[in-house]
Parts: structure tokens; sequence; C-alpha cells
């Protein structure tokens, strides 16, 4: 559950990343107030990725210095900093602060979202999610979930889909509508879900809201690829031209929320990225975030962006 606090330290909630290729990046150190100290920046497709750049943020936050780890070159460009009002969709208001450095660039968007350990009520840790990232390259979208502990003996995962310029004639789903039947609401309008599990080998199905269907479609095949990371208790989906094909329709983004549940009709999200999880036998009750396509950042810059006081905890 998204649980806001307006704290004096800001906690660096996502970072929009540009890149010439496919990039990683993370922040590996901060100063006192929470502002962002240390950023490496990885190339290369997993499980090969290699630390291509490192960038050391001035304790003033004017000024970075980025070295290139294969030639050992070094800049020290400016940082350009903006304070903006904004609300998380509940109409709860935040400060963001955006943060531009200059003389990078790049195409990747990337986004981390974290969710706290522990915070559910049945205490199964395969449904307990601790991450989930997004990334794109201007052509495919990837998703990767992060629990507290897989078990390949059973897990239910959902990602449930928005887009907010879908024409009338796909009017997405009704409240606590989804197509396994669980117990979510405050989903009015999805237009897509993608539900995985684990038990008996796995598998995942992709539905869409079509109007033509009168509701729940099946798509015979998914239009994505999933993995399983064991030693990282993350499952991986990588949806192919999805980006492209978006954006050459018009569109910048979308909403999304993801969930863990189990593998009963009528069965609560155990916890949900943004929402409120339950209990078996209770309701639980999803939230929407927006992310928006790497194609949509006007190119050459790294732009790091931090809501204050950003933390997510669940009821219990």
């Amino acid at each position: 559950m998204k649980f806001i606090n307006f704290l004096y330290l800001t906690i660096i909630s996502f970072f929009i990343l540009q890149c010439s290729g496919i990039e990683k990046s993370k922040v590996v150190d901060i100063y006192s107030d929470g502002s962002p100290k240390e950023i490496e920046i990885y190339t290369g497709n997993p499980p090969k990725m290699e630390l291509a750049q490192i960038l050391f943020i001035s304790s003033f936050g004017d000024t970075a210095i980025t070295i290139n780890v294969a030639d050992g070159d070094t800049i020290m460009p400016e940082i350009k900093k903006e304070l903006t009002k904004s609300s998380f969709d509940n109409g709860t208001p935040m400060i963001v602060e955006h943060w531009t450095i200059l003389g990078h660039d790049e195409t990747l968007a990337e986004i981390h979202y974290f969710d706290e350990t522990g915070d559910i009520a049945t205490g199964d840790s395969n449904l307990d999610i601790t991450s989930f990232e997004i990334t794109d390259d201007g052509q495919d979208l990837t998703m990767t979930l992060t629990v507290a502990d897989l078990n390949a003996d059973w897990g239910n995962y959902m990602i449930f889909m928005d887009f907010p310029a879908w024409p009338n004639s796909y009017p997405g789903s009704g409240d606590n509508d989804n197509p396994w039947g669980r117990n979510v609401s405050g989903l009015e309008g999805t237009d897509a879900f993608i539900g995985s599990w684990l038990s008996g080998g796995g598998g995942n199905q992709y539905y869409e809201y079509q109007s033509q269907h009168s509701g729940w479609y099946n798509f015979p095949s998914s239009p994505y690829s999933m993995s399983v990371d064991w030693s990282n208790s993350s499952i991986t989906w990588i949806i192919e031209d999805w980006v492209a094909t978006w954006v050459n329709e018009g569109y910048e983004g979308f909403n999304f929320e993801v969930g863990t549940t189990g593998g009963n009709w009528g069965d609560p999200a155990i916890d949900l990225l943004n929402g409120t999880g339950g209990n078996w036998g209770e309701g639980s009750t999803g939230a929407w975030e927006y992310y928006q396509f790497s194609t949509v950042p006007a190119p050459g810059a790294l732009v790091l962006l931090t809501i204050a006081g950003f933390s997510r905890k669940r009821r219990i």
C-alpha cells in the first residue's frame, strides 16, 4: 500500500534514465538528507551487465562528476533542479523534485517501485512484494516483480493495466472486475490483465477487455515471455514490440497495479504495490500508478525524480 508522510528526508522513488542502449542504473549511496550521492549505470543484457559509468553527485546537488569506466574519461556536468507540486491518484498532495543532469544522450526509461517487506497479513513470503521494476527501450516493455521468497509449489501474480486514452469503444472493466475473479476493487477501467502462476511448472495468461467480446477476452497465445529467477525471487515479463506499437498509435504511457494472490476465485490480493492487500476471506483495494514511455521525455539528459517522504506500507 502507498502511505504518504511528509518528512524532512527525501527518498528516491524512481529515476528516468534515457540511454542509447540497454542500460540500467541504481543509487548505491545517499547523503544524510536522503539525496543521491553515487549512481552506477550498467550496460548489456542480464545476466551479463557491465558497469559503464559512475556518477558522484555533489553534496550541494548542483554538479555531478561522471566517470566513464571503459576509457576513464571524466566530465562534470551541471545539475538543474525544479520543484513542482503534484498529487497521487487518491488526491494526496506531494512535492516532486526533478533533477536534470546535462550531457547525456539516452533513450531508456527505468522506474523502480519499492514495497515494504513483511507487510502482509498472511505471512506468505512468496506473496510479499519487495519491488517492481519497469523498463523500456522504445520497443519492448520489461517488467520484473520481486517477492520475499518465491515458492516453486504455488504463487499467483497479477498485473493490471489501464490505457487512459483508449477510445470509448474500449471502456475497460467495471470495478472489482478481473478475469481471475479476484476480490480487488479500485481498479475500474482495467484494459489488460496478465496473470501468472508457478504451480505445476508455471504458466501465464493475457486478457484484454473488449466490447466485441462482451468483456474479458483470453488471447490464445500470450504476447509476452515470462522467466523466473529463483536466486533473486523475481519474475520477469517481456512484451516484445509493445511500446513501439502503442507509441505509434499516439499513446504516451499507461496506468498499472501489481498484486499477488491465491489460487481460488474470490481470493483477495494479498499484497498490492500501490493499494491495500487483505487476508484470506477479505477484500483488497488497488490503486493506479502511471508509467510514461521512454520516448516521451526530451532526449539528452539524465532525469532524477525524488518524492518527499515517499514510502509504501500495508495495513495488517
